[in-house]
């Protein structure tokens, strides 16, 4: 057993950039050190103002990545990823891109390069590569999306959060089904 000296424990925030509030919340418990580490959607048309509030208030916490294929629109134009946007050009809710998954209709490819482009936004907004790498609602423990994550991080291996539920607790998530 290490001493509790060595310990460290890292409380990660989600959805670092979805909105103004969050954001401030998830600073505000940075600062408090409640919270030690948040996971920014890039895709976010609030993240820009988001990580610019992080450097303003001094950094107080980590930031990675939180992978994105179920909010907002894409970092890529909506023409270059048909497989992962509905008609409006955004990505679709949590349920129906499950559905795509599972049908076989989510281009691993479009996939990738949309991740290339968010892990370049990422790295173009906060100014370095993410330590750690926690996907949107878990997506990427799907083999299509968990596979072109690997490939548009390369040879760069962050912390990746790993997922494990039963599908009986998958089936239970609000959007899910």
């Amino acid at each position: 057993m290490l001493p509790v000296a060595q310990r460290q424990l890292i409380v990660t925030a989600d959805d670092f950039g979805v909105g103004p509030e969050t954001t401030r919340g998830i600073l505000e418990l940075g600062a408090r050190g409640a919270v030690t580490s948040s996971v920014v959607l890039v895709n976010s048309p609030f993240a820009a103002a988001g990580i610019a509030a992080w450097r303003a208030a001094g950094r107080p916490l980590e930031l990675g990545w939180h992978p994105c294929l179920t909010i907002d629109a894409p970092v890529l134009p909506a023409r270059d990823v048909p497989s992962l946007v509905g008609p409006d050009g955004r990505f679709p809710a949590l349920g129906t891109l499950l559905k795509r998954l599972a049908l076989g209709r989510v281009n691993g490819a479009e996939v990738e390069a949309e991740f290339r482009a968010q892990l370049a936004r990422y790295v173009e907004l906060v100014g370095a590569p993410p330590a750690n790498v926690n996907g949107h609602h878990h997506v990427h423990v799907f083999h299509t999306v968990g596979d072109a994550l690997a490939r548009a991080l390369g040879d760069y291996r962050p912390y990746m959060r790993r997922v494990v539920e039963p599908w009986r607790t998958l089936r239970r998530v609000g959007g899910g089904a």
